[in-house]
Protein backbone atom coordinates (compact mmCIF):
# COMPACT_ATOMS: atom_id res chain seq x y z
CA UNK A 1 0.00 0.00 0.00
CA UNK A 2 1.29 3.63 -0.42
CA UNK A 3 2.02 6.25 2.51
CA UNK A 4 -0.63 8.41 0.46
CA UNK A 5 -3.44 5.61 1.32
CA UNK A 6 -2.43 5.57 5.30
CA UNK A 7 -2.67 9.53 5.28
CA UNK A 8 0.89 10.96 4.56
CA UNK A 9 1.58 13.91 2.25
CA UNK A 10 3.53 13.48 -1.22
CA UNK A 11 6.34 15.02 0.50
CA UNK A 12 6.77 12.65 3.27
CA UNK A 13 5.79 9.43 0.89
CA UNK A 14 9.03 11.05 -1.02
CA UNK A 15 10.69 11.24 1.56
CA UNK A 16 10.40 7.91 3.11
CA UNK A 17 11.28 6.46 -0.37
CA UNK A 18 14.60 7.71 -0.51
CA UNK A 19 15.49 6.74 3.65
CA UNK A 20 14.10 3.65 2.49
CA UNK A 21 16.66 3.96 -0.64
CA UNK A 22 19.45 4.38 1.99
CA UNK A 23 18.78 1.70 4.36
CA UNK A 24 19.35 -0.76 1.37
CA UNK A 25 22.51 1.31 0.35
CA UNK A 26 23.74 1.21 4.01
CA UNK A 27 22.69 -2.71 3.78
CA UNK A 28 24.54 -3.05 0.87
CA UNK A 29 27.87 -1.54 1.90
CA UNK A 30 27.83 -3.75 5.35
CA UNK A 31 27.21 -6.94 2.67
CA UNK A 32 30.15 -5.80 0.78
CA UNK A 33 32.22 -5.06 3.56
CA UNK A 34 31.56 -8.28 5.00
CA UNK A 35 32.49 -9.76 1.97
CA UNK A 36 35.60 -8.56 1.42
CA UNK A 37 36.52 -9.73 4.55
CA UNK A 38 36.03 -13.39 3.95
CA UNK A 39 37.47 -13.63 0.08
CA UNK A 40 39.82 -11.14 -1.56
CA UNK A 41 40.86 -12.33 -5.09
CA UNK A 42 44.52 -11.47 -5.86
CA UNK A 43 44.33 -11.99 -9.51
CA UNK A 44 40.86 -10.46 -10.20
CA UNK A 45 40.54 -7.18 -12.03
CA UNK A 46 38.40 -5.24 -9.69
CA UNK A 47 39.31 -6.02 -6.22
CA UNK A 48 36.81 -5.59 -3.03
CA UNK A 49 39.16 -3.67 -1.06
CA UNK A 50 39.16 -1.00 -4.34
CA UNK A 51 37.04 1.89 -3.74
CA UNK A 52 35.37 0.84 -1.36
CA UNK A 53 36.13 3.40 1.64
CA UNK A 54 33.11 5.38 2.69
CA UNK A 55 33.26 9.24 1.73
CA UNK A 56 33.41 11.43 4.78
CA UNK A 57 29.59 12.48 5.55
CA UNK A 58 28.23 9.92 2.99
CA UNK A 59 26.08 8.83 5.77
CA UNK A 60 24.20 11.73 6.37
CA UNK A 61 20.94 11.11 5.98
CA UNK A 62 19.98 14.78 5.03
CA UNK A 63 22.21 14.43 1.50
CA UNK A 64 20.25 15.10 -1.28
CA UNK A 65 18.38 12.81 -3.80
CA UNK A 66 21.22 13.15 -6.63
CA UNK A 67 24.35 12.39 -4.22
CA UNK A 68 21.99 9.02 -2.95
CA UNK A 69 21.34 8.63 -6.77
CA UNK A 70 25.44 8.45 -7.51
CA UNK A 71 26.12 6.61 -4.20
CA UNK A 72 23.25 3.97 -5.48
CA UNK A 73 24.97 3.70 -8.84
CA UNK A 74 28.45 3.28 -7.50
CA UNK A 75 26.96 0.24 -5.13
CA UNK A 76 24.67 -1.34 -7.92
CA UNK A 77 27.86 -0.85 -10.41
CA UNK A 78 29.78 -2.78 -7.97
CA UNK A 79 27.46 -5.50 -6.87
CA UNK A 80 26.85 -6.04 -10.41
CA UNK A 81 30.87 -6.89 -11.42
CA UNK A 82 31.05 -8.70 -8.43
CA UNK A 83 28.04 -10.95 -9.84
CA UNK A 84 29.76 -10.93 -13.25
CA UNK A 85 33.25 -12.05 -11.80
CA UNK A 86 31.50 -15.05 -9.71
CA UNK A 87 29.68 -16.17 -13.14
CA UNK A 88 32.89 -15.98 -14.77
CA UNK A 89 34.27 -18.11 -12.24
CA UNK A 90 31.30 -20.41 -11.94
CA UNK A 91 31.69 -21.16 -15.79
CA UNK A 92 35.62 -21.24 -15.55
CA UNK A 93 35.34 -24.36 -13.13
CA UNK A 94 32.59 -25.76 -15.05
CA UNK A 95 34.74 -26.13 -18.28
CA UNK A 96 37.37 -26.76 -15.95
CA UNK A 97 35.86 -29.81 -14.74
CA UNK A 98 34.88 -30.86 -18.36
CA UNK A 99 38.12 -29.83 -19.88
CA UNK A 100 40.87 -29.19 -17.67
CA UNK A 101 42.87 -27.35 -20.09
CA UNK A 102 39.83 -25.28 -21.69
CA UNK A 103 38.94 -23.97 -17.90
CA UNK A 104 42.34 -22.54 -17.27
CA UNK A 105 42.62 -20.92 -20.69
CA UNK A 106 39.44 -19.30 -19.95
CA UNK A 107 40.56 -18.33 -16.53
CA UNK A 108 43.19 -17.02 -17.98
CA UNK A 109 41.73 -15.10 -20.59
CA UNK A 110 39.44 -13.55 -17.83
CA UNK A 111 42.13 -12.54 -15.52
CA UNK A 112 41.01 -14.54 -12.76
CA UNK A 113 44.32 -16.96 -13.31
CA UNK A 114 47.62 -15.56 -14.09
CA UNK A 115 49.50 -17.12 -16.47
CA UNK A 116 52.66 -18.80 -14.54
CA UNK A 117 51.66 -22.19 -13.11
CA UNK A 118 52.13 -21.30 -9.61
CA UNK A 119 49.23 -19.03 -10.20
CA UNK A 120 47.17 -22.56 -11.55
CA UNK A 121 48.79 -23.87 -8.45
CA UNK A 122 47.09 -21.65 -6.22
CA UNK A 123 44.05 -21.62 -7.88
CA UNK A 124 43.91 -25.83 -7.50
CA UNK A 125 44.70 -25.39 -4.19
CA UNK A 126 42.03 -23.50 -2.92
CA UNK A 127 39.49 -25.48 -0.72
CA UNK A 128 36.44 -25.15 -3.72
CA UNK A 129 33.96 -28.05 -3.49
CA UNK A 130 33.08 -27.37 -7.25
CA UNK A 131 36.55 -28.24 -8.60
CA UNK A 132 36.36 -32.23 -9.62
CA UNK A 133 39.32 -34.00 -7.54
CA UNK A 134 39.35 -36.38 -10.43
CA UNK A 135 39.80 -33.90 -13.04
CA UNK A 136 42.83 -32.47 -10.75
CA UNK A 137 44.56 -35.52 -10.30
CA UNK A 138 44.41 -36.28 -14.17
CA UNK A 139 45.12 -32.85 -14.52
CA UNK A 140 48.47 -33.12 -12.55
CA UNK A 141 49.51 -36.48 -13.96
CA UNK A 142 49.52 -35.12 -17.44
CA UNK A 143 53.00 -35.06 -19.16
CA UNK A 144 53.13 -31.94 -20.74
CA UNK A 145 55.56 -29.57 -19.36
CA UNK A 146 53.02 -26.86 -18.05
CA UNK A 147 51.24 -29.80 -15.84
CA UNK A 148 54.21 -31.20 -14.66
CA UNK A 149 55.56 -27.81 -13.05
CA UNK A 150 51.96 -27.03 -11.84
CA UNK A 151 52.32 -30.47 -10.09
CA UNK A 152 55.28 -29.57 -8.82
CA UNK A 153 54.48 -26.11 -7.32
CA UNK A 154 51.55 -27.39 -6.35
CA UNK A 155 52.93 -30.44 -3.81
CA UNK A 156 55.57 -27.16 -2.66
CA UNK A 157 52.96 -25.53 -1.39
CA UNK A 158 51.55 -28.34 1.09
CA UNK A 159 52.73 -28.37 4.65
CA UNK A 160 54.54 -31.43 6.01
CA UNK A 161 56.27 -30.20 8.89
CA UNK A 162 55.78 -32.46 12.15
CA UNK A 163 53.75 -34.53 9.90
CA UNK A 164 53.99 -38.36 10.66
CA UNK A 165 53.50 -40.63 7.70
CA UNK A 166 49.96 -41.16 7.53
CA UNK A 167 48.70 -37.54 7.99
CA UNK A 168 51.18 -36.33 5.25
CA UNK A 169 49.91 -38.87 2.56
CA UNK A 170 46.12 -37.79 3.74
CA UNK A 171 47.13 -34.12 3.32
CA UNK A 172 48.62 -35.03 -0.12
CA UNK A 173 45.76 -36.91 -1.34
CA UNK A 174 42.77 -35.07 -0.10
CA UNK A 175 43.14 -32.18 -2.88
CA UNK A 176 43.02 -34.62 -5.60
CA UNK A 177 42.24 -38.15 -6.68
CA UNK A 178 45.01 -40.48 -8.53
CA UNK A 179 44.48 -40.67 -11.85
CA UNK A 180 43.40 -44.16 -13.30
CA UNK A 181 46.25 -44.65 -15.14
CA UNK A 182 49.37 -45.63 -13.93
CA UNK A 183 51.34 -43.41 -16.73
CA UNK A 184 49.86 -40.36 -15.16
CA UNK A 185 50.91 -41.70 -11.64
CA UNK A 186 54.68 -41.77 -12.74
Amino acid sequence: RGAMELGATQLQEKSMRIKGLECLVAILKCMVEWSRDIYVNPHSQSNLSSDHKSKEGEADLSKSVSSNDLGVKDNIEQIQNLKQQKEILEHGIELFNKKPKKGIEFLQKQGLIGPDPRDIADFLHKDDERLDRTVIGDFLGDPEDLNKNTMYLYVDMLEFKDKDLIQALRLFLEGFRLPGESQKID
